[in-house]
């Protein structure tokens, strides 16, 4: 399984203040239970730089990734017209565009926190529940918050085998 992970979810990841929930996410994909999948260009890896930056357990984290060979790279250039669109519902982020275009080209699995996307604490509000119903039933994407991503994890934990 490839998924596609928003910068929110690993901000609180590497939290320490935060619930174990996130923690438990990065611990499973270490665990070659899934792999990350960011754009070829990187941007994905640009915008966790940034945003974690001084964090040495990401850095640790990203590492065995690397050396482990977790990490997927995919295009990351979602066609305009659903750009537009999305754009429209207020989902407006270039950085958006970029991990949701991972997404479709990879298992179509996204875990986020993102309002824009319809998740998180705003997301049940308009314009951002029907970017959720968008990105559900116009490109077929999975949107996991962070509980739902870690028990979509377990949930295929019986049924495929590490990827080792």
């Amino acid at each position: 399984m490839r998924i596609t992970i928003d910068t929110n979810i690993l901000k609180r990841a590497f939290n320490i203040n935060e619930d174990f929930i996130y923690i438990e996410i990065i611990t499973l994909i270490k665990s070659h239970l899934c792999k990350l999948c960011i754009d070829l260009e990187q941007n994905i890896k640009k915008e966790y730089d940034k945003n974690l930056k001084g964090s040495a357990r990401y850095e640790t984290w990203w590492k065995e990734l690397r050396k482990d060979k977790l990490i997927d790279y995919c295009n990351g250039n979602l066609p305009n017209k659903h750009t537009k669109s999305l754009s429209k519902l207020g989902c407006h982020e270039p950085s958006d565009h970029i991990i949701i275009a991972v997404a479709l080209h990879s298992d179509k699995i996204l875990f986020t926190e993102d309002s824009d996307m319809g998740k998180g604490t705003k997301g049940h509000v308009q314009p951002h529940c029907q970017a959720l119903v968008y990105l559900t039933s116009n490109l077929g994407l999975r949107v996991c918050d962070a509980k739902e991503g870690k028990d979509l994890i377990l949930k295929n934990l019986n049924s495929v085998p590490n990827i080792q």
